[in-house]
């Protein structure tokens, strides 16, 4: 019951990674005034805010790819599922911090 509960955990988180992807590409708001990724420390004066836009747009799609692959990963019972998991949360902490 406890893996079931884990698996749909991490495809419903990966989900949510999606709903970022739809604000960086500005295909919604999910706050009013909410400008994410514009005006990213790392990023928007090396690259413009529209690359960096892109960014973290597939870094979004990347992370949520990991977080239900590890999902369905646990889902199914099988081992491998702590990579994508743990490689997907790493990524997009770094990516966050770096947005």
């Amino acid at each position: 019951m406890l893996r079931i509960i884990i698996g749909v955990f991490f495809v419903l988180h990966g989900l949510v990674h999606l709903l970022y992807f739809g604000q960086s590409q500005r295909l919604f708001e999910l706050q009013a005034g909410l400008l994410w990724p514009d005006g990213s420390w790392a990023f928007s004066k090396l690259l413009g805010d529209e690359a960096t836009r892109w960014l973290a747009s597939a870094s979004c799609a990347l992370a949520a790819i990991g977080f239900v692959a590890g999902g369905a990963g646990i889902l199914a019972g099988q081992a491998w599922w702590h990579s994508p998991v743990v490689g997907s949360a790493a990524f997009f902490a770094v990516m966050l911090i770096l947005l």
